[in-house]
């Protein structure tokens, strides 16, 4: 009898203990999916992280309302979150009187006295989003508004879950190999398909963030954000965007040899760390 204990019947037990588990897991997975194609897409949240950026903010956020009141968004469907990222310039001045301006009922304004990221700034401004869909691109003129509207009205036509992302043409070669190599090796590492993992824009329905678990803070966290997306279900979409030279100052990220060569080794740290804890 001792040996029963342990014996087929405990076996039996926990195989369809795990059974009953795995269909639990899954239900959730599907209903949680339902909800999602279920709700309301109609309002769009589009954070824009500044470092340094004054002298192309009134130009970006007048094109990114233009683009909403071509497509009769009122404010309460469509919310423009500058995230003044712990500028060293006039970016801060600049962005209050825009938030005073004629469009200011657009505007949510993020402050942030001191830089801690790119991450970082793109999530806090993601916590002051109120609407179903919520996204992201860069805010140095090199990314269009108009193509996170486009990325946001794939969403709307769609059955599905589906996350948004650019797919950058016009770029220099040097960019388009490093590009390639940080898709390469994420694809190699995770037995999954990546590409132009930090095109622009970045757009989503609002409840991929309840998937966000201790997210990076610096540019890992367009690699975070479609990985969580892969691993939730969401099927990944690119959309064509052109890549223009910065109309005003130097990129935050490849300005020296040795600016660009820490972002590329804490990038790969993070994907190599990330993949070792699970």
């Amino acid at each position: 009898m001792v040996g029963y204990v342990g014996g087929p019947r405990r076996r039996s037990w926990n195989l369809i203990g795990g059974t009953a588990g795995f269909l639990a897991q899954s239900i959730r997975f599907l209903m949680k999916g339902f909800e999602i194609m279920t709700e309301s897409k109609g309002s769009f949240s589009l954070v824009l992280p500044c470092y340094n950026e004054a002298l192309s903010l009134p130009d970006l956020v007048g094109r990114a309302i233009a683009c909403a009141k071509k497509r009769n968004l009122s404010p309460d469907q469509f919310q423009l979150i500058p995230v003044e990222n712990g500028s060293t310039d006039s970016s801060r001045q600049v962005l209050q009187e825009l938030a005073k301006g004629p469009d200011a009922q657009f505007i949510t304004p993020v402050w942030i006295d001191e830089n801690q990221g790119y991450g970082h700034g793109i999530l806090t401004g993601l916590k002051a989003a109120k609407t179903d869909v919520v996204g992201w691109t860069h805010a140095d003129e090199q990314c269009d508004p108009e193509d996170a509207f486009k990325a946001w009205e794939v969403i709307n036509q769609s059955d599905s879950l589906t996350f948004v992302k650019g797919k950058r043409h016009g770029r220099a070669p040097m960019e388009r190999f490093v590009s390639a190599g940080f898709a390469t090796f994420a694809s190699i590492l995770y037995l999954r398909k990546f590409s132009e993992i930090n095109a622009q824009p970045k757009v989503f329905p609002r409840a991929l963030l309840d998937e966000f678990i201790d997210p990076p803070k610096d540019f890992s966290l367009d690699f975070y954000a479609l990985l969580q997306a892969n691993k939730s279900g969401y099927k990944v979409v690119e959309i064509d965007v052109k890549f223009p030279p910065r109309p005003h100052g130097q990129s935050n990220w490849a300005s020296t040899f040795k600016s660009r060569m820490r972002t590329i080794s804490g990038f790969v740290g993070y994907m190599l760390r990330l993949r070792v804890g699970g």
